[in-house]
C-alpha cells in the first residue's frame, strides 16, 4: 500500500453531528483586532484572517456540528502568545464567529446559545505555550 492510499483510507470528510465537541483552537486575536475600516469600509483584519486560516488549517473545514440550543465554554490555558491583562469578553466574538464559519454552531443568537461562558487557566510553568480549548456541548431538557 502506497502513502497517499494510507492516507484516503484514514482520511474522514466532515465529523458529522455530534452533541458534544472539543476544540484546541490557537489563541484568538481580540474582538477590537478583528476589523478595518478603510474607504469608508469595514472589513477584516490580516490579523483576523491569518487566525482564522491557522484555525482551519488546525480543525478542518468542517470539524463537526453541535444541534442547537447548546453552550459554548472557553477555556484559556496562559502562556507565551497571551497577554493576562486581555478582556475576557473579547475572547468570546472571534471564536464564535469562527464556530459559525467552520459550521460547529448554525446560529450564535441568545436561543441558540444560550449559555457562554469563559474562563482562564494559569500557565504551568513559564515556558508554556498558551492555547485556547473550546467545548461546545448540545443541551437537552432546555
Amino acid at each position: 500500500m502506497t502513502q497517499l492510499e494510507r492516507f484516503d483510507d484514514e482520511f474522514i470528510f466532515m465529523a458529522g453531528i455530534t452533541s458534544y465537541l472539543e476544540l484546541v483552537m490557537p489563541v484568538p486575536v481580540s474582538a477590537n483586532a478583528m476589523n478595518k475600516v478603510g474607504r469608508g469600509k469595514l472589513y477584516r483584519s490580516p490579523e483576523y484572517t491569518r487566525w482564522i486560516n491557522e484555525c482551519i488549517l488546525e480543525l478542518g473545514y468542517r470539524p463537526g456540528e453541535v444541534p442547537e440550543p447548546c453552550s459554548i465554554e472557553l477555556i484559556m490555558h496562559g502562556g507565551k502568545g497571551f497577554a493576562k491583562n486581555r478582556d475576557c469578553d473579547n475572547l468570546l466574538k472571534p471564536v464564535i464567529d469562527t464556530l459559525r464559519r467552520l459550521k460547529v454552531i448554525k446560529s450564535d443568537t441568545v436561543t441558540a446559545v444560550p449559555i457562554v461562558s469563559c474562563r482562564y487557566i494559569e500557565p504551568a510553568d513559564s515556558n508554556s505555550y498558551a492555547y485556547l480549548k473550546v467545548i461546545v456541548r448540545h443541551l437537552d431538557n432546555v
